[in-house]
């Protein structure tokens, strides 16, 4: 557990997340699934908010490079360049009507 009583379960190396795991925030408002360096979101992931579903490659806690974004309340779908969790550059934006 973490000081803001967030949890994390996954592999470790001197008991910092390193590897594939899973964080979640201890009120359920965001989880992270994938991979981890040197306690990190680094590599392939998965982050759940309770409005987007981001996924893609992150660096080093960072949202930024091709993602595909879910907007949860509208079922929108971006797929593209994101720079710090917002649409940036060349993507592909589809709604319920597609």
């Amino acid at each position: 557990m973490f000081e803001d009583k967030s949890t994390y379960v996954g592999e470790t190396e001197n008991e910092i997340p390193n590897g594939k795991g899973t964080h979640k925030a201890a009120d359920d408002s965001w989880s992270y699934t994938g991979m981890f360096k040197d306690g990190l979101m680094h590599g392939y992931g998965i982050m759940k908010l309770p409005d987007k579903i981001f996924e893609g490659e992150f660096n080093n806690n960072k949202v930024t490079g091709k993602f595909k974004v879910t907007n949860e309340i509208n079922g929108e779908t971006y797929e593209g360049d994101i720079v710090d969790t917002k649409k940036h550059g060349e993507g592909v934006i589809k709604n319920s009507r597609g």
